[in-house]
């Protein structure tokens, strides 16, 4: 455990002042959404009858678009497929058998729905939970390890930031 001293910006001099970002409109929300995911290269394989990832083949499969209720509905699940691809041990190298064992699968899920949620807030995408059907054995990893719930944020924080390091050494190389 870690201790910190916060103060309330209020009480703070010489900060910059951070105002909030306006959303986008939907069209152009849309539009950085594509590009966000273009941007990251992974191979896609559109008209699958379900969302994944599939590691031995290193690829992410997607139902056609039309499949969708909307886009944020296609931008949720396309995110939590691609943080799952962050887990590839040419990337991020998440192999999470030695910590979770039997409850791997269960942690990977939960560590991209966290990395999907954080995804979509990046993305100004209006996201919602669409694997319920996970909670049960999220839960029992959580009863199990106090500290899982840390351990999944800090794994999905670093597998957005993977992400979004594609999207922006871009825009720093346009600038």
């Amino acid at each position: 455990m870690r201790t910190f001293s916060l103060f309330n910006v209020a009480q703070c001099d010489g900060l910059p002042h951070n105002e909030p970002v306006a959303d986008l409109p939907e069209h152009e929300r849309n539009e950085r959404t594509e590009a966000f995911f273009d941007a990251i290269g992974a191979e896609v394989r559109w008209g699958e009858p379900m969302a994944a990832y599939i590691p031995s083949r290193d690829i992410i499969v997607m139902p056609e678009r039309g499949a969708f209720d909307n886009p944020e509905s296609l931008y949720a699940v396309w995110a939590h497929e691609h943080i799952h691809y962050t887990g590839h041990k040419t990337r991020l190298d998440r192999d999470l058998k030695s910590r979770f064992d039997n409850d791997a699968y269960a942690f990977e899920e939960l560590v991209a729905e966290i990395g999907a949620a954080m995804t979509c807030a990046h993305l100004q995408i209006k996201g919602e939970l669409r694997h319920a059907s996970y909670v049960d054995h999220w839960l029992k990893v959580l009863r199990q390890d106090s500290r899982a719930i840390l351990s999944a944020a800090s794994l999905a924080s670093k597998a957005t930031d993977y992400l979004r390091s594609f999207s922006e050494d871009k825009q720093e190389q346009a600038a």
